[in-house]
């Protein structure tokens, strides 16, 4: 599994944590590419402080960290 995150004004400076599964975390900061190699199925990721529910991914995803527009407007 491939994660990139491609954010522009929230938390420009700072890491986002994300959650794989109950035992692994890694934190990306703006422009920074992981990959993960998953266990057979599927898991359960999420990110901290993210109103988003946890969502299930497989080995041969590939996800795209980036700002919600709307967020931003109503913050």
């Amino acid at each position: 599994m491939n994660i990139k995150r491609q954010t522009r004004l929230v938390r420009m400076g700072a890491p986002v944590t994300i959650f794989i599964g109950d035992k692994h975390k890694a934190a990306l900061y703006n422009g920074d590419s992981l990959d993960i190699d998953l266990p057979d199925g599927q898991t359960q990721l999420s990110v901290k402080h993210s109103r988003q529910t946890a969502i299930t991914v497989s080995d041969e995803d590939k996800l795209l960290l980036k700002d919600n527009p709307l967020n931003l407007l109503l913050f």
